[in-house]
């Protein structure tokens, strides 16, 4: 099962009442826990860097966010300030910090709410099993003064937190990504999906076969899915094939190239050697980092770039 990183920061900031939220960061001291909602695997918008400088980037992975109430006898820049301190006294990097007048800040995080980019608005948030309404969200998204989010690396993964803080109603809201690798093994190749992906597109994309990093050598759990792949290609005696090796855009090029090739070409032998296939069948490839199915801006992405392709080859290519 994927890990969720629970953390807690601050020396000042104190967890809600009530909170049953894990406590990823806590909130400001005495706040009110007005909801929460979690998503295992979600896609994340935040900002970078200055108003003119910045840039919106995106990752994934397993989401916590809170909405809160701070006492009113506490002011917007004050929140701000304390996050921006305690995150970087616990070895947080401040990557945006906008600030009422000196940013525009209402139009950044009504960008970042949008149903395109964080869906806040349409997050369902909840209390203690009930539904709270979606306009205590849009409070926040509408009308924001202060912006903050940071990162930090933690036991080899990256933890980035969003704090939104609205000049409405004292409320602010607290998002927490934890960018993990995605679970895997909950997907098993199937006869029927490979046969279908090859008849609609000419080519099977396939995640189950496993090699350890840097190495073309296949490991034991690739068998179910070499089985797949070999009772496949039998149903079809004549028809041949390119089997191709793909890799993510980390490290020497060359390096990538000549990687790729040798775990297609150890697929090819596998199957040969172990599963009868006939090997002028099959002819094996890499292409390296060169044809990526996703962006190789974060570890998750560069997942989707490391993979093995069956591809339909013509009987009499001219």
């Amino acid at each position: 099962m994927r890990t969720l990183l629970y953390f807690m920061v601050g020396v000042c900031l104190m967890a809600a009442t009530n909170s049953n939220a894990q406590n990823l960061v806590s909130a400001f001291k005495d706040s009110e826990l007005i909801g929460q909602y979690s998503a295992e695997f979600e896609t994340a918008h935040l900002a970078i860097g200055g108003l003119d400088s910045g840039k919106i980037v995106t990752v994934e992975g397993s989401l916590q966010s809170r909405i809160l109430r701070k006492p009113t006898t506490k002011s917007p820049l004050e929140v701000f300030r304390s996050y921006q301190n305690e995150l970087t006294a616990a070895g947080f990097e401040i990557i945006a910090a906008r600030e009422k007048g000196t940013n525009d800040v209402t139009r950044l995080v009504r960008d970042l709410s949008k149903p395109e980019a964080n869906g806040l608005k349409t997050r369902q948030y909840t209390l203690n099993g009930q539904d709270v309404a979606n306009t205590t969200q849009n409070s926040v998204g509408n009308f924001t003064d202060y912006y903050l989010a940071a990162k930090q690396q933690k036991d080899g993964m990256e933890v980035y937190i969003a704090v939104l803080i609205g000049r409405r109603n004292d409320l602010y809201i607290i998002d927490t990504l934890g960018v993990t690798p995605m679970e895997t093994g909950t997907v098993v190749l199937e006869l029927d999906a490979l046969r279908a992906a090859i008849a609609a597109t000419g080519k099977a994309t396939i995640y189950d076969l496993y090699f350890d990093t840097g190495s073309a050598s296949l490991k034991q759990k690739s068998e179910a899915a070499l089985l797949v792949i070999a009772t496949y290609l039998k149903e079809l005696p004549q028809q041949n094939f390119y089997i191709v090796g793909h890799t993510d855009d980390t490290g020497d090029y060359d390096f990538n190239m000549k990687l790729s090739h040798n775990r297609a070409a150890a697929v090819r032998d596998a199957l040969v050697t172990d599963h009868g296939v006939v090997s002028k069948r099959l002819f094996a490839s890499g292409v390296g980092p060169l044809s990526p199915m996703a962006s190789n801006a974060n570890d998750l992405s560069r997942a989707q770039n490391r993979r093995v392709e069956i591809i339909l080859r013509l009987q009499n290519p001219r």
